[in-house]
């Protein structure tokens, strides 16, 4: 059978799943299990397909934020619990807190530091969100300041949600909006 849409390069293939097992890792799953995890999926599920390039990409894209997820869920039933790194809620702002609900790969960590956010003051709420929901076409350059700025406002989350701020105190079925889109204004 011939393919519609030209074949996604080698190179390309192999340097996609690479970069989305190294963004996705967590202290949960190493890069490499990530990386052995995605390698499966396009084989099955993938390669035998006529997708487009672009498809191919964003395929393995939501596969690796699903199999980060799940492995996080699994730890944290497994455990009781779940140690969110600044890693993990770095990962969690970029695709989880500011998008539609639909989109939202991880709920259950939306919530979460969506909750954490309500506890930081206008500042770090104003520097994160500029960083993490304004498009990146329009977004402004951060001096050093204000990188520094985010990256303590994001050990700042990991440290709330690892004292001991739970899920458990919230219905995730009637979490609302509030929670869920945490305002800058």
């Amino acid at each position: 059978m011939e393919h519609e849409y030209p074949a996604i390069d080698n190179a390309k293939l192999s340097s996609v799943i690479k970069n989305v097992a190294k963004k996705q890792a967590t202290d949960v799953m190493d890069p490499e299990d990530l990386e052995q995890e995605l390698w499966v999926f396009y084989l099955e599920h993938v390669a035998h397909r006529d997708y487009p390039e672009g498809a191919i990409v964003d395929l393995i894209k939501k596969q690796g934020v699903k199999v980060a997820r799940d492995e996080r869920i699994d730890y944290m039933q497994f455990r009781g619990a779940f140690v969110y790194s600044p890693a993990v809620v770095r990962t969690i702002l970029e695709d989880a807190v500011w998008v539609d609900s639909e989109d939202c790969p991880d709920i259950e960590g939306r919530i979460d530091v969506s909750r954490a956010l309500g506890e930081l003051n206008d500042d770090e709420r104003r520097v994160l969100h500029q960083r993490f929901a304004v498009n990146p076409d329009t977004r402004p350059h951060f001096t050093t300041l204000e990188t520094s700025r985010i990256e303590r406002a994001i050990d700042k989350i990991s440290m709330i949600l690892n004292r001991g701020a739970s899920r458990s105190e919230l219905d995730i079925d009637t979490a609302s909006e509030e929670l869920a889109y945490p305002a800058y204004a």
